[in-house]
């Protein structure tokens, strides 16, 4: 009999399939159906609210928000939302990642993440990175990092 996943991993496991299937949706040259990408950003959202992290939901609702916008006309998409997109993918892999040795901060990040005014604004943002909300996250962890 084999062992079954313990809560963080099976969220692990869950996201990921979730993030790879979003991944594939933003990469496709005319960007991805909003019906498909709203479905597996709630897919997101629902997963990380079972498994108790409300912070990586709350982001997750940022990518559910963008598809609504896309799917209503309210926002079209480009190389930029593409790129912030793909950016936005890869901080919620690395957040994933920390689900096990999950730290107050790291909901802090996760919430200041994603805030809804960076590719769901109804203004054409300029793409630069400091542009998409995860530059904060990003930024913040840099900084940790960095050698004295």
């Amino acid at each position: 009999m084999s062992n079954p996943l313990h809560g963080a991993d099976f969220f692990a496991l869950e996201a990921g399939e979730c993030l790879d299937q979003l991944e594939q949706l933003i990469t496709r040259p005319d960007g991805p159906p909003p019906d498909e990408m709203l479905r597996c950003a709630r897919a997101l959202r629902g997963s990380a609210l079972m498994a108790n992290h409300p912070a990586i939901a709350r982001a997750a609702a940022g990518l559910e928000q963008l598809a609504r916008a896309l799917r209503d006309g309210s926002r079209s998409w480009d190389a930029g939302v593409r790129e912030r997109s793909g950016q936005a993918i890869d901080e919620f892999r690395r957040l994933v990642r920390r689900t096990r040795d999950w730290t107050s901060s790291d909901g802090g990040n996760a919430s200041q993440s994603f805030q809804l005014n960076g590719p769901t604004a109804q203004t054409q943002a300029p793409t630069t990175v400091t542009n998409w909300p995860c530059a904060t996250s990003i930024e913040t962890e840099r900084k940790a990092t960095r050698p004295p």
